[in-house]
């Protein structure tokens, strides 16, 4: 076997393992803040509209992203607005727009808009990046060590 996909697909099993503790931990501190939460309606009051530029092989690539800014009233009737941390390249709300608000209540500040993207989206992402990696190095490591030889008109195994 090659010891380069050998060592090759340790790193990315070792980086799938490290990806998928990260999403777990995730899971369980986002389920830990959904315990602790309560709901309230909110009503969107504006768009943040952030641009970014990102260059490749001397181009500029622009792109922007919309992030909902969202008031709501706390536990003891104070108005509370926050910016969403999960923007898109269209406008998912429109302003006036009532949302659904999960906010912790010994933290009010740190509210979220009930939306599956917005409390899942790193659990997620890292999960099947994870799973993905995982896959690549079992691949690169383990079934990289056994060939196949077309002699004589047939496929033979060859283990080196």
């Amino acid at each position: 076997m090659n010891p380069f996909a050998r060592r090759l697909g340790a790193g990315f099993g070792l980086l799938g393992i490290g990806l998928l503790t990260g999403a777990f931990f995730s899971y369980r501190n986002i389920r830990q803040w959904l315990s602790d939460t309560d709901k309230a309606t909110g009503r969107v009051i504006g768009l943040d509209k952030r641009q970014s530029v990102d260059r490749f092989n001397d181009r500029d690539s622009y792109s922007t992203a919309y992030y909902p800014v969202v008031q709501f009233s706390g536990p003891s009737g104070q108005s509370i607005t926050f910016r969403s941390s999960v923007g898109s390249s269209s406008p998912d709300y429109q302003i006036g727009e009532s949302v659904s608000v999960l906010y912790d209540r010994q933290n009010p500040d740190s509210a979220r808009v009930d939306a599956f993207m917005s409390i899942w989206l790193v659990p997620l992402v890292l999960g099947v990046l994870g799973i993905v990696f995982m896959i690549a190095g079992l691949s690169l490591s383990f079934f990289n060590s056994v060939t196949y030889v077309y002699t004589n008109g047939a496929w033979h195994r060859h283990t080196p």
